[in-house]
């Protein structure tokens, strides 16, 4: 993927073209469509979207087209795609014989970043280094469910030996069942992560172990609701909090992290998430803010050592359908897959990088891989692919 500094003539073509078409009118397009035309120069003639209830109609004032109308326009016409999930809007587009597509692309905040062409995305078959993960030993907290569960399970089918934690071992009795039906050894441990005591001797018995863990998932959380608003939280319930989702992660981290620089060979991935402007989770957004600060300076000082082969990565799987997420939310938990485990399967090469699981949702492994790859080079260090 080439970057728009680098491609000055992808603005040329914008500007030039007869007719200019936004593809995509959902949260993106909605959130930026004004930046998005300062940006570009000039207006979009109309938009295109691949749903029917939205053909013929306004948005910003410029009318909707199916995509048989867009495609009647061929060269005449430049189209930017304007959805994360591209890959099957340029398959669909290049099918009816458009050429001239540009895909925007957009940062974690839906701002407009610049706008590429995925060369090659129908041509080159992708490949994948998850082989590597084979016998290798992954600790993944609060994987008695939910994207805990989902995580440790996906990693016994890449081949690794699972380390599970929940706050009961009676909790952990489904996710030990799926991860040893893939044919892998897996240790159980409980521990009220509230609790740091408790992490410490539980961190204790996992470096006791015969087997050195090579992968970490710290992926329990907790976002408790305030019906009776900000105001009611206790000093003592933020402390909770910042106990379970921030100081565990960094007790972890500081723990399990020097034998696996000593030994040659680690993968750290913290579970976070994107939410802002929504008062009433500002406890779990703090914690969570403070986590990501934690990882980006461990990222800085673990770049002034050698290391071989290690990352530490960060993902948001969205808004996802589990206990914490509520049945309101946006995602099933299969849609995690397989963006939840970029960070690991990718390596050093991606080492202080963060993700977005959904923006891979439904791609095979490899296809993910590939599509990482490709936006690794229009990202700086430590920005989110």
């Amino acid at each position: 993927m080439k970057p728009l500094n680098k491609l000055p003539e992808i603005m040329n073509r914008i500007q030039n073209a007869e007719k200019l078409c936004i593809f995509g009118l959902g949260v993106l397009v909605q959130e930026t469509h004004r930046q998005m035309q300062g940006i570009l120069g000039r207006k979009p003639d109309f938009y295109c979207d691949n749903d029917r209830d939205k053909w013929g109609r306004e948005f910003n004032g410029k009318l909707c087209v199916s995509p048989a109308q867009l495609a009647e326009y061929q060269d005449r016409v430049c189209v930017i795609i304007a959805v994360k999930q591209y890959e099957s809007v340029w398959t669909q587009l290049m099918q009816l014989g458009l050429k001239n597509l540009i895909v925007a692309n957009f940062d974690r905040g839906y701002h407009v970043r610049n706008f590429f062409q995925p060369e090659g995305i129908l041509a080159h078959p992708a490949q994948s280094a998850y082989g590597q993960l084979k016998g290798r030993w992954a600790f993944v907290t609060g994987s008695s469910r939910g994207i805990g569960q989902r995580i440790a399970v996906e990693l016994s089918k890449l081949g690794c030996n699972l380390i599970l934690h929940g706050r009961k071992l009676s909790h952990l009795e489904l996710s030990e069942s799926l991860c040893r039906g893939q044919g892998v050894e897996v240790e159980l441990f409980e521990a009220e992560l509230e609790d740091l005591k408790a992490v410490d001797r539980m961190l204790a018995s996992i470096l006791a172990l015969p087997n050195r863990v090579e992968i970490v998932v710290n992926n329990a959380a907790v976002s408790p609701a305030y019906p009776d608003g900000v105001w009611s939280v206790s000093t003592e319930e933020v402390q909770r909090i910042f106990s379970i989702n921030t100081f565990t992660p960094v007790r972890v981290i500081q723990t399990l992290v020097p034998p696996m620089v000593a030994g040659g060979f680690g993968r750290v991935l913290n579970v976070t998430t994107h939410i802002q402007f929504r008062p009433h989770e500002m406890i779990y957004t703090m914690s969570k803010a403070a986590l990501d600060s934690y990882s980006r300076e461990m990222v800085a000082f673990l770049n002034k050592i050698d290391l071989p082969d290690f990352s530490l990565t960060s993902v948001d799987p969205g808004w996802v359908k589990t206990d914490a997420g509520g049945p309101e939310a946006k995602y099933d938990v299969e849609t995690i897959v397989p963006g939840i485990l970029l960070g690991i399967i990718l390596g050093p090469e991606f080492h202080g990088h963060c993700f977005n699981a959904q923006d891979f949702k439904h791609l095979s492994v490899a296809a993910a891989v590939d599509k990482a790859k490709r936006h690794l080079q229009d990202y700086g260090f430590g920005e989110w692919i």
